[in-house]
């Protein structure tokens, strides 16, 4: 039976920079899984570009490397292309063969718990074509309404998906009024180890507001200002958190800085409470403490032992 590691956890614990730290004691390679890093010229905003560290990174075709560590599943497709969690593990299970060819470990990496479980093979995906007559009557209503008719359809799914983001929550309350059962996609015959990184709520959210400080002075309004200029102000992943926001800010209906500032440090504070709900529902989860100054040390003893066949969690 193969073997993963699965590091995972609310945005703003570093996962990716632990990631990173492991890969190279335990010579592994990343695999994101990421809603939202799948597309391409969408970097800051989404955390692929890790903000005042000293990491060198080289964009390639098909991965990126950061500090000589290959990352896969960035920058699949375009935002203005149709995607779905069907097709990304498709992808994801192709790369983690390949990085399992290479004699490399597989570090699944990310905060994305729907996709994480798919993946898994922890939950199953449902082959629901797009209903259209059903899509123009959900088109017709407001987010709070599109929120409140999935959290009364299945409160599971409005915990698990970006509720912020009109479209998933159309394909979700689509997907649930079909009543047509599920199946599994996911990878089979694998062993898990999962590292989940976490603190107490005020210090998520600091650490949330750092990382907003600092991507609005490195280059996110100017990430986003580039993306209208492609084109993609209309498409479905400039509809989600953060983008929208900045897009609304560039538009003038968001008149000073400080309101853009306030505005995504709430959105991410929402979505890191809807990350914790989700995870805290898998008991087989290692949770580490952020703020322990060795807790790295911890996490890479129990991978170490993980590997030498001492732990079977």
């Amino acid at each position: 039976m193969q073997k993963a590691i699965v590091i995972l956890g609310p945005t703003s614990t570093g996962k990716t920079s632990l990631a990173i730290k492991i890969a190279k004691e335990i010579n592994g390679a990343i695999i994101s899984v990421d809603s939202r890093q799948v597309y391409k010229y969408m970097d800051i905003g989404t955390g692929k570009v890790p903000v005042n560290t000293d990491f060198q990174i080289t964009k390639g075709k098909d991965k990126w490397l950061i500090d000589g560590i290959e990352i896969f599943l960035y920058d699949l497709i375009y935002p203005n292309e149709d995607f779905n969690v069907s097709t990304f593990v498709k992808i994801a299970k192709e790369k983690i063969n390949q990085v399992l060819k290479d004699k490399k470990i597989p570090i699944i990496v990310g905060g994305t718990g729907f996709y994480i479980d798919i993946l898994l093979s922890e939950q199953k995906v449902f082959p629901v074509a797009p209903d259209i007559m059903l899509r123009e009557q959900l088109e017709s209503l407001s987010l709070s309404q599109l929120q409140q008719t999935l959290l009364d359809l299945d409160k599971d799914k409005y915990e698990g998906i970006d509720i912020q983001n009109p479209v998933r929550l159309i394909r979700a309350i689509e997907i649930v009024k079909s009543g047509k059962s599920d199946e599994s996609i996911g990878l089979v015959d694998f062993q898990f180890l999962k590292i989940g990184l976490t603190t107490d709520r005020d210090e998520l959210f600091a650490r949330a507001d750092k990382w907003v400080d600092e991507v609005l002075q490195h280059g996110l309004i100017q990430e986003v200002k580039d993306l209208l200029s492609r084109g993609y102000e209309k498409t479905q992943p400039m509809q989600g958190m953060i983008y929208k926001t900045v897009n609304a800010y560039i538009n003038g209906e968001i008149i000073l800085e400080e309101y853009l500032e306030v505005k995504i440090k709430f959105e991410l504070h929402n979505y890191i409470r809807r990350q914790q709900t989700y995870f805290k529902k898998d008991k087989s989860i290692n949770w580490f403490d952020i703020k322990n100054n060795t807790f790295d040390q911890s996490v890479l003893k129990q991978v170490k032992s993980f590997y030498n066949g001492e732990n079977s969690k």
